[in-house]
């Protein structure tokens, strides 16, 4: 039964917001037409300040696991590669298979994982959460780059791909919350 309270306190959190969310959209607080808006200043403003803000207050050294890290990276890279196999297989259109892909391999690590493992082990003890995010995601974002660019049904653009890299917001984020811990940054 203990088991499921703390199950029960990890999850429940992220049901009421998603709960908030759904009233706020029922009840038309906000019009259809700013949730594109609220997006992009979702995406582009508060991810990136949520990546800094987790890297930034882990303290790296005490939990780094060598072997966790290459463990998570090696399966996003697997998961990534059997996606585009399964999606090379089933979906014909160039232009779906870059978002099938994307569905597939990329989870909701930090709007669900962080969360959900603060709520079990406490703000304090996300030492390593922070540290496969500060590299899971970035990870994820490269790879979103590349596959979109890929298939977008056009010729590849080298020059583009590292372009939405060096501007995507998260890796921007991640990158400048682990120049910070580098470089003991307060």
């Amino acid at each position: 039964m203990e088991s499921f309270f703390v199950a029960l306190n990890a999850v429940l959190p992220m049901f009421i917001m998603l709960f908030i969310g759904f009233l706020v959209r029922k009840l038309k607080i906000l019009q259809d037409s700013f949730l594109p808006q609220l997006n992009k200043i979702v995406f582009n403003v508060f991810f990136p300040f949520l990546m800094f803000n987790n890297i930034y207050g882990s303290d790296f050294s005490s939990v780094f696991s060598p072997k966790l890290l290459a463990f998570a990276v090696i399966g996003v890279f697997t998961i990534y590669f059997l996606s585009i196999g399964f999606t090379l297989l089933v979906e014909k259109s160039n232009y779906s298979r870059g978002a099938m892909i994307q569905a597939i391999y990329r989870s909701n690590f930090v709007l669900m994982g962080l969360p959900i493992a603060a709520n079990i082990f406490g703000k304090d003890k996300l030492g390593m959460t922070a540290v496969l995010v500060a590299v899971i995601v970035p990870i994820y974002n490269m790879l979103a780059v590349i596959t979109l660019e890929i298939f977008r049904g056009q010729k590849i653009n080298v020059l583009k791909i590292l372009k939405g890299i060096a501007k995507n917001p998260l890796i921007i984020g991640s990158a400048l919350g682990l120049l910070s811990v580098a470089f003991n940054i307060s």
